[in-house]
């Protein structure tokens, strides 16, 4: 069977141990986390929380099923890529000066905001619809050393009967 990356979008109790469950039943289902954000929504009682998971296309309803009949989970959806973006803070170490115009360049085609050129370190910030940030990290693969720190894909998804002027949690 097809295996998809997919990305549900929940609103979640903001309490120990709702993460843990969640994570377990996706655990216990079989798929596999490809990336996980959480936080707090302005509604404090309240968490955003959005997994990426790799799974066979026919299960997904199955697993939205079981998570949506968890008590913490208050309501949840599934995000299209194009609904999703992310935030990648990528670090270039040891570059050869000659490559320095090279990397402004790429990073400048990307819309990549500097955060720090000093010493053997220079360290950007790059925010864009998923699939951005591999493809920044592809183009500056030969630079040097690159490291990466990614949030994974984040995503505000309209729930049919939400009220679009107020945060739901």
């Amino acid at each position: 069977m097809t295996e998809k990356h997919h990305i549900i979008n929940m609103h979640v109790d903001n309490e120990p141990g709702v993460l843990t469950r969640v994570t377990g039943l996706i655990r216990r289902e079989g798929w596999n986390i490809i990336d996980l954000t959480v936080a707090e929504t302005a509604d404090p009682s309240r968490s955003r929380l959005t997994v990426g998971v790799m799974c066979a296309v026919g299960f997904l309803p199955h697993v939205l099923n079981r998570l949506g009949k968890m008590t913490c989970v208050r309501d949840i959806g599934v995000c299209a890529p194009e609904q999703c973006r992310e935030l990648g803070v990528v670090s270039i170490h040891d570059a050869k000066e000659g490559d320095r115009a090279a990397i402004e360049s790429i990073a400048s085609r990307f819309g990549a905001r500097l955060l720090r050129d000093g010493g053997s370190e220079t360290r950007y910030e790059l925010t864009g619809p998923l699939g951005e940030v591999d493809a920044f990290l592809a183009a500056l693969g030969s630079y040097g050393r690159v490291r990466v720190a990614r949030s994974g894909a984040v995503a505000l998804v309209e729930r049919e009967g939400s009220d679009s002027h107020a945060e739901e949690g």
